[in-house]
């Protein structure tokens, strides 16, 4: 069932979104790449303002580095390849 609310806030769209309920639009959640957002900057994005601001994501997201991070070893290197 859709909640009809004048103003809903990002809280209360991840909220709905857990029930499995209607919010007034789906909550945004990305992460661009920086890269990403230097090329927005030289398109026009404000450089003090963040693409979170701009589009108006609902949170933003933070991810842990979950490789098996084994040492690494040079055996072999060349202009073409690296072993």
């Amino acid at each position: 069932m859709r909640r009809e609310r004048a103003f809903m806030t990002s809280r209360d769209r991840f909220l709905l979104a857990l029930n499995h309920e209607e919010a007034d639009r789906v909550p945004i959640c990305d992460v661009p790449w920086q890269t990403t957002i230097e090329r927005w900057h030289g398109e026009g994005l404000l450089v003090d303002q963040t693409p979170f601001d701009y589009f108006g994501y609902e949170r933003v997201a933070t991810g842990a580095d979950l490789t098996f991070q084994l040492p690494v070893e040079t055996i072999e290197e060349s202009h073409s390849h690296r072993i």
